[in-house]
């Protein structure tokens, strides 16, 4: 009888620790995800029947782990997925678990967070829905697949749950960090976990700015920036799209662009108005007859018709090889130097536009480094400090690899604008009226 109790107690320990484990156990381990296989929604087959999506970009594909020839494809930094709601027991522990790899062709391991919902019997939700797990380690690494140098297996992911006392279902959202490409497979939620019991939201806690009402009954602002750009910038650089004048001559647009600083300042001057200068690095220069090197002068493959440039031939020819090596007197189209002490006499705003106007979702983060470290030098050579705002190219934040963000937030910038429309990787959506749907502090850095 001792020897019974003795195994007993031995298969119930064993029981315990794979539950903890997240390991599966017969009948108490079960998989409880509905449609955990993907089977594809009828209606929409692009989907998983019952799972959802907050943009395109989440859609079913072939790269499986467990051989059934389905996983999920996530991709975009303003995405997620998220689960058919999973019933559950008021109280009860869980695990959620997945397996994720990314093929990125900008060649950098990414992340993901989980997060969990929680409702009520009437589906009412349950509190606010809960990063799992918590800071400091809710960004969980998904690895990075590649044909020369496949690894030994996909990333596993983890969140321990535990359900409050009233909860009738849970939804999982799975958000990646970045606009790298995620697929998931295996994804199972059983009970189990090392959890602590749930506890309720706490209460809210006093911002920590107040905002003021604008002063003499003012009811709004406008702020004012601009892409100021030689013909070096995106003007001789210009797509086929996305600029109405890419057909222009871009010495003319250059010269115009010379003029546009003179003309705002003066318009500004008499009414005190500020604004933010987003510029290029070839417009802290006063010439380039000595002929200097930047990023390495290099060519880009993405600079393509595919991709909606004119012609091909950035491929080829270097980005900065049309550099005419004169000054600002004999090539005041390509060299701006000379307007930088006008700005900063008028107390106006310089942030970055990148030095090169290469396309942010389509370089890596070396390029970004080797960019942000041109800007800075040039800058610091007229006396700017180091930007801490910047406004991508063509909007092309679409695309940016996380290791590419931390690239940013590395070198101090702080606040973007000019990000990608698209809805997989919109940071800002707007309303129908155009206005920022949620508007967050620091957008963009445009003085008052």
């Amino acid at each position: 009888m001792l020897l019974l109790l003795v195994i007993a107690g031995g298969v119930g320990l064993f029981m315990q620790q794979r539950l903890a484990a997240c390991a599966y156990v017969p009948l108490i381990g079960a998989n409880i995800l509905p449609n955990a296989a993907l089977r594809p929604n009828p209606n929409q087959p692009t989907l998983p029947d019952g799972w959802r999506a907050a943009a395109p970009g989440v859609q079913l594909g072939e790269f499986a782990l467990d051989g059934d020839g389905r996983a999920l494809q996530l991709m975009g930094i303003a995405n997620y997925v998220e689960t058919p709601p999973v019933p559950v027991q008021g109280g009860q522990r869980y695990c959620v678990t997945a397996r994720a790899i990314t093929d990125t062709p900008l060649g950098s391991p990414t992340r993901v967070q989980l997060r969990a919902h929680w409702f009520d019997a009437q589906g009412q939700p349950i509190g606010t829905p809960r990063i799992v797990p918590p800071a400091p380690d809710s960004w969980q690494p998904v690895v990075l697949w590649q044909p020369d140098n496949p690894p030994e297996d996909w990333a596993y992911l983890r969140a321990d749950v535990a359900a409050p006392p009233n909860a009738a279902s849970l939804r999982v959202r799975v958000q990646p960090a970045a606009d790298d490409r995620i697929y998931l497979d295996v994804l199972r939620v059983q009970r189990g976990g090392n959890a602590a019991a749930w506890q309720p939201d706490p209460p809210p806690t006093p911002p920590p700015l107040t905002i003021l009402p604008w002063p003499g009954g003012k009811q709004a602002a406008v702020s004012f920036s601009f892409d100021w750009e030689t013909a070096m910038g995106g003007l001789i650089h210009s797509r086929s799209v996305d600029d109405p004048n890419s057909a222009q001559d871009p010495l003319v647009r250059g010269m115009r662009m010379r003029a546009g600083v003179t003309t705002t300042l003066a318009i500004f001057a008499p009414y005190g108005i500020r604004a933010t200068y987003f510029a290029n690095g070839y417009n802290f220069l006063a010439g380039n007859s000595e002929r200097r090197e930047f990023m390495g002068n290099p060519t880009y493959a993405w600079a393509n018709t595919a991709n909606r440039w004119t012609s091909d031939q950035w491929q080829q020819q270097a980005w900065f090889a049309p550099d005419p090596h004169g000054t600002s007197a004999t090539h005041p189209e390509w060299y701006f130097a000379d307007l930088i002490p006008l700005i900063q006499a008028a107390d106006q705003d310089i942030q970055s536009h990148t030095f090169s106007h290469f396309y942010g979702g389509f370089v890596t983060a070396t390029d970004w480094q080797a960019d942000l470290q041109a800007w800075h030098a040039v800058a610091a050579e007229q006396g700017v400090p180091p930007a801490v705002a910047l406004a991508f190219p063509w909007s092309s934040s679409g695309g940016m690899s996380d290791a590419s963000w931390h690239t940013l937030a590395e070198y101090g910038i702080t606040t973007i604008t000019r990000t990608s429309g698209q809805a997989q990787f919109n940071l800002f959506p707007r309303t129908v009226e155009g206005v920022v749907a949620e508007p967050h502090c620091g957008t963009c850095h445009d003085k008052k």
